[in-house]
């Protein structure tokens, strides 16, 4: 058997030395080489919307939903047909071991030198076993595939995440440096409850009907040069059935009283969550497939005083993958329902500012009508008449998601008013819009009798769970209002005495 061996290793070496003194051999054997080189594919990490705000008022990524758990990546010819498979697949089990401190996930793969043209990446990542994917799978099977795993809460193993991108140059891949923003294949439902009474305000359910059963893996493709375009329509399987489910509230869950209505403004959707997070009730969220229009309703089941109501709203948008669904109930006597899909992605961190600079414009809304002079000059309001009082607008840009509040210095004499306000109350949500206000007498004129008021605007922030006042804000710093830079003066007058002081 040694003798054997050592015949064998003679036999190879003589057939090596006899290759390398035939030069034709060694040309065809190099010719039959296939070379292979190392690309490098990166991954960067999602910093969603979110319904929790931490410390010094930073709001972070929910914990899991942008984490790596385990990813699949395909690489085909631009040209294959559907029914080709991968020129290269890798699987990474422990995604979260090569995913840096900034959220990127590197992953290299090697790739033949024969190919020549342009590349399309399939990516999975936290598809598991479910999806039944492999480096077997076409083209065809991978944009068909199906998932329908249960995302009622964040599951241990996170959420599925994916995109196709197509015509990645060869050059592209061999820098190095292509990044691949990733969709997470689910949407997230925020439920939000504020009370603007002072009654007993309570949900005791909210349900969900016409959900899609299952998602499609992938979301639809985009082209290298357009790999930041975020999708617009939702992508649904073909034939897929309907389910409901139903979110029971605990009756231990806080609601407040004397709440303002939190106004989304369009581009403001930072603030509007921000706001929401800082002032409203809300629930833990759930994670729901895409869907199309018309297709979803939203009924709260709710209680006033211990009598049942119920408000339903049907979602007259589509629910598109990596979207935030914001379900958003205020009671003012009746209840106001609203749905809104908004972007669940964001390059950095929600910064919410809680520094000392007051950021605002405080205005006059109704006639500026004035008594007396110099020092003593004030707003004239008359008792019990709308068309004669004096009416302001507040909108706070900083800080975001501070609430700032309407105050007046005789709350006997005069009280505030607001239509999205609790009663004789005013305030707002730094950075969720304009709040419109008036201040009226609330008795009837008297001559014997001088009423004023000084009306002053203060804040209130949440810092580690506590509230924290910041005292007066400077509203007049131009001096365009009567009274000082803090507090604006305002007298009670007849109706004659407020005609009288109308400027022509």
């Amino acid at each position: 058997m040694y003798k054997e061996g050592w015949i064998y290793w003679l036999v190879l070496l003589g057939c090596g030395i006899l290759m390398s003194l035939l030069p034709g051999c060694r040309k065809e054997a190099e010719e039959g080489v296939t070379h292979e080189h190392v690309v490098t594919l990166n991954f960067p990490s999602l910093q969603p919307y979110t319904t929790r705000t931490r410390a010094e008022g930073i709001v972070n990524a929910e914990e899991g939903e942008s984490t790596f758990h385990s990813a699949r990546i395909w690489i085909f010819s631009s040209s294959a047909v559907n029914t080709d498979k991968a020129l290269a697949y890798k699987y990474v089990p422990d995604a979260l071991r090569y995913t840096d401190k900034a959220g990127t996930l590197r992953v290299e793969m090697v790739l033949s030198s024969e190919l020549k043209d342009e590349s399309d990446v399939y990516v999975l990542v936290n598809g598991g076993e479910e999806t039944g994917l492999s480096g077997e799978s076409s083209r065809e099977e991978l944009e068909t595939a199906v998932f329908s795993k249960p995302y009622s809460t964040l599951a241990d193993d996170g959420l599925l995440m994916s995109r196709i991108v197509k015509g990645i140059t060869k050059a592209q891949l061999e820098a190095g440096t292509f990044r691949i923003p990733l969709e997470r294949g689910v949407a997230k439902v925020g439920c939000y409850f504020t009370n603007q009474t002072s009654v007993d305000f309570r949900v005791t359910s909210v349900s969900f009907s016409g959900l899609s059963s299952q998602g499609t893996v992938f979301p639809e493709s985009v082209t290298a040069t357009n790999v930041t375009l975020r999708p617009t329509v939702p992508s649904v399987p073909t034939s897929v059935s309907s389910e409901s489910f139903t979110i029971d509230v605990s009756k231990s869950t806080t609601f407040g009283k004397e709440q303002s209505k939190i106004i989304l403004q369009e581009g403001n959707e930072r603030a509007y969550l921000a706001a929401l997070n800082q002032a409203a009730t809300s629930l833990t969220p759930y994670y729901i497939h895409e869907a199309g229009s018309n297709q979803v309703e939203c009924v709260i089941q709710y209680e006033v005083n211990g009598e049942p109501g119920r408000q339903e709203v049907m979602l007259d948008g589509s629910i598109i993958r990596n979207h935030f669904v914001v379900v958003y109930a205020h009671y003012a006597g009746e209840l106001s329902l609203s749905l809104q899909v908004l972007p669940w992605e964001t390059e950095k961190e929600i910064s919410i500012s809680y520094n000392n600079q007051f950021d605002g414009q405080f205005k006059l809304s109704s006639k500026d009508v004035r008594v007396g002079v110099g020092e003593a000059q004030a707003y004239a309001t008359v008792f019990n008449d709308e068309n004669r009082q004096v009416t302001f607008s507040m909108t706070m840009n900083q800080p975001v998601g501070a609430r700032w509040t309407a105050n007046l210095s005789n709350g006997n004499a005069f009280e505030l008013y607001s239509e999205t306000s609790a009663s004789g109350t005013a305030s707002g949500i730094g950075g969720a819009g304009e709040v419109i206000f008036s201040v009226r007498p609330t008795q009837a004129f008297d001559a014997a009798v001088v009423h004023e008021t000084e009306l002053y605007i203060t804040l209130t922030r949440l810092v580690d769970g506590e509230q924290t006042e910041n005292g007066e804000q400077i509203i007049n710093n131009g001096n365009s209002h009567p009274g000082s830079t803090t507090r604006i003066r305002i007298r009670q007058v007849s109706a004659d005495q407020w005609d009288a002081a109308v400027q022509p």
